[in-house]
């Protein structure tokens, strides 16, 4: 690949900018980034008008396993909090959602 064909494939993926007689430049990459948004999903249902509900299905204590214990930053074997909650939509099961965590979560 030639140097110029280099400079048209970074240009056109948006990694430099080309300016005709002053040169190639980094480009901006405040224009590239953007936000991760992660809703609730209470709102997100009520959002969408119907009525929220959630129904925990298990919550335990349970010795953590190699690849949680290093996930979580935890001996092996040390107990983690497995739960299992069931979020509602007009009554109906629209999302399971499975936590971890090395302390009792409500």
């Amino acid at each position: 690949m030639t140097a110029r064909r280099a400079l048209h494939e970074l240009a056109r993926g948006g990694e430099i900018v080309r300016r005709r007689g002053a040169g190639s430049f980094i480009a901006d990459d405040s224009v590239r980034s953007s936000y991760l948004v992660i809703r609730n999903i209470a709102d997100e249902i009520r959002d969408s008008a119907r009525v929220y509900g959630s129904r925990v299905l298990r919550h335990c204590a349970l010795p953590c396993g190699t690849e949680v214990a290093a996930a979580l930053d935890l001996e092996c074997g040390a107990p983690v909090y497995h739960s299992l909650v069931a979020h509602l939509a007009d009554g109906m099961r629209r999302v399971w959602r499975v936590g971890r965590t090395p302390t009792p979560t409500p």
